[in-house]
């Protein structure tokens, strides 16, 4: 797993770029793999967010499809989406409403980690 942001934005830019079709089980594999070692890695909901943030669709030359899906994982991040699509952190409210009340509030952002 990369352990700088550079690479692990770097990585990530690479397996969105692979992304041809939403349909495609072993890509969604390994996004789930690699969002999941960033989780473990980052141990922040803001710092995955600015990770996903620094990547600009123009010029790291991703499709449209590409893009979208960029959009809609920053909505899991952001909760701006079904509860059942939102990324969880270890280190953050497990209760719906707790986490939704987090979210919404914008703390997440502002702090880097949430202590529970």
């Amino acid at each position: 797993m990369p352990d700088s942001s550079h690479e692990s934005n770097q990585r990530m830019i690479q397996v969105l770029r692979q992304l041809s079709s939403l349909a495609d089980e072993a890509w969604m594999r390994d996004w789930d793999l690699l969002i999941s070692a960033l989780i473990r890695q980052l141990k922040s909901r803001a710092k995955l967010y600015r990770l996903v943030m620094s990547i600009d669709p123009n010029r790291d030359q991703l499709s449209d499809l590409q893009s979208d899906f960029l959009l809609d994982f920053e909505s899991s991040i952001t909760g701006h989406c079904d509860y059942s699509c939102i990324l969880k952190f270890p280190n953050e409210p497990t209760e719906q409403s707790a986490l939704l009340d987090y979210l919404h509030s914008n703390k997440w952002k502002e702090s880097g980690e949430h202590e529970r």
